[in-house]
């Protein structure tokens, strides 16, 4: 688990803005803000979770507000982070289990779960 990096509003709001643009200042802003939110990403997971699926889940929800920064929309304050960590974790995790309840989808391979993480740090490429 990664520890928050304390980032003020002012700050947040710049490195949204440079986290939009694909290069090296969009990468370090993506690392910066990763850095402040996977604690608070972690701290909402439903505690039920199992710790691969929780780590599934974390990786889920990075990659929306990776793909919100990217497209331009929305995440401008920190409250509107907050909002797609909790609505995506919201719509992600599984409902409560019950002893009747159905098998679990087959989990992701170790392959497929590093090959997602790195096609989330790899900055998108402009058709040539």
């Amino acid at each position: 688990m990664t520890h928050s990096t304390p980032i003020d509003a002012d700050a947040l709001r710049q490195l949204l803005l440079q986290a939009s643009v694909n290069g090296e200042a969009g990468q370090q802003a993506l690392e910066r803000l990763y850095r402040h939110y996977d604690p608070l990403m972690r701290a909402a997971l439903p505690k039920s979770l199992r710790p691969q699926d929780a780590e599934d889940l974390v990786m889920d929800i990075w990659a929306q507000v990776v793909s919100e920064v990217r497209r331009g929309r929305r995440l401008r304050r920190h409250e509107d982070i907050v909002a797609l960590i909790a609505t995506t974790i919201q719509d992600a995790a599984p409902p409560p289990r019950t002893a009747a309840a159905a098998p679990s989808l087959p989990r992701r391979t170790l392959w497929q779960r590093i090959g997602r993480f790195v096609r989330l740090l790899l900055p998108d490429r402009e058709p040539s």
